[in-house]
Formats: structure tokens, C-alpha cells, sequence
């Protein structure tokens, strides 16, 4: 018997939940494989490229996950190729959680993320 057939949706929502589940077990070599080599990080308040590509994506994770850092899913959308997760980010390196909307747009021939948007905690004055 074949396999089903997953919708675009179910392949990205695929990607996106390892990406997570990836994420809180701080297993970056594995983490790092779901990004398209050439991936950009936005930050979503500003629209300010954090970082393009794996060799500056690794890096900003690497240090990340040297904290007890880990994400409390809270709600998820689902538009063909793009995820818009609600969560929540905990284990801060000053202790602290903050508030995130991310989106990530998937590459699902790829089956990785090729863009991902976050705006955490709260707009600054000039939004």
C-alpha cells in the first residue's frame, strides 16, 4: 500500500514541528539541516536580516543552545507553504520567557525553511 499523499500544509507544518521539537532538545547538527543553505532570519519589527545562510544561522544557535533555552508551543496557522506559530521562549540567558510570533516560509521540495520571521516580546516605539 502507497503512503498518502501530504498537502503542501502537512509538509510544512512536518518541517516546522521537527523544527521545534529539534529546537528543545538543543540538538543543533540536526536543528541546522532544516534550514536551506541559503535561509535568511528576519527580525519582524524591523525587517532587519539577522542572518543569511547556515554559516551565519549555526552560529547565532550554536550559542543559543549553550542555555537551557526551549519553546512552549502555543498556536499554529497554516497557509500552503507558510507557518505562522504563536510561542513562547523560555530559559533566557537572564532567566527570563518572551512572547514570539514566527514565521517560517518552506521550501517543501526541500522539505527545509528557507525564510523564518520572528518578532518577539513587544513592538518597539518606532512600529
Amino acid at each position: 500500500m502507497n503512503p498518502p499523499i501530504l498537502t503542501i500544509e502537512e509538509q510544512a507544518v512536518r518541517v516546522v514541528q521537527r523544527q521545534v521539537e529539534l529546537y528543545n532538545l538543543r540538538d543543533l547538527d540536526q536543528f541546522i539541516t532544516l534550514f536551506t543553505d541559503d535561509a535568511q532570519v528576519f527580525d519582524g519589527w524591523t525587517g532587519k536580516l539577522i542572518a543569511q545562510g547556515l554559516a551565519e544561522i549555526r552560529p547565532r544557535y550554536e550559542k543559543r543552545f549553550l542555555t537551557p533555552i526551549w519553546c512552549r508551543f502555543i498556536g499554529r496557522l497554516v497557509l500552503g507553504n507558510v507557518v505562522v506559530d504563536r510561542e513562547v521562549v523560555g530559559g533566557l540567558p537572564d532567566g527570563t520567557s518572551v512572547d514570539c510570533l514566527a514565521v517560517y516560509t518552506v521550501n517543501v521540495t526541500a522539505a527545509k525553511i528557507s525564510k523564518c520571521v520572528l518578532f518577539w516580546g513587544q513592538p518597539p516605539e518606532a512600529c
